[in-house]
């Protein structure tokens, strides 16, 4: 019984040692303490489109207007984190050697539009491109929406072929660019 005693003691004595050690202490004063992060503009980027595919033609004696094989789309993204202005895409054939575009005498032309049950905003605009600069895409400021940050179009892409192209294979560059603000008028 001493045994069972003597055990007992000692458990209570180091509780109590315990319980004495966590006392609390209260502060006379207080701080402040400052959280900063800075957040700079991802600017405006265009997802890279390898290619339009107009296939194969073969000639008829007829003009022929034929359309992209892949049903090919655009799509911009506006990481700027500012709603202070809208922008705009526009896009070109890169203009090779004496003004030629390699599609020389065909037209391209582009019909963008918002994919089926989209909601995008801005207004798409259809070009018959050439090496001048042709607006696609715009958003005005009243457009741009912070959790909205990607712009997806269609581009309904079509080649004019004339009769008179000779038999051979063509290729042209579409040079993009995602232009922050409204276009020039």
């Amino acid at each position: 019984m001493k045994k069972y005693l003597v055990k007992t003691a000692a458990v209570t004595v180091i509780c109590a040692g315990a319980l004495s050690l966590s006392t609390s202490v209260f502060a006379d004063g207080s701080t402040d303490t400052n959280a900063h992060v800075s957040i700079v503009s991802g600017g405006l980027s265009i997802d890279p489109l390898s290619e339009i595919d107009f296939g194969t033609v073969t000639k008829n004696g007829d003009d022929c207007t034929i359309s992209d094989q892949h049903s090919s789309q655009v799509v911009v993204n506006d990481n700027r984190g500012t709603t202070a202005s809208g922008w705009h895409l526009t896009a070109k054939l890169e203009e090779k050697n004496d003004g030629k575009t390699g599609l020389d005498g065909m037209t391209l032309h582009l019909k963008p539009a918002k994919p089926q049950g989209s909601t995008e905003k801005g207004n798409f605009a259809e070009a018959d491109l050439n090496t001048s600069d042709k607006n696609i895409i715009i958003l005005a400021k009243s457009d741009i929406d912070l959790t909205a940050t990607v712009t997806t179009a269609n581009l309904n892409a079509t080649l004019f072929v004339p009769k008179n192209i000779a038999a051979a294979s063509y290729s042209g560059v579409i040079v993009w660019n995602a232009v922050d603000g409204s276009p020039e008028s």
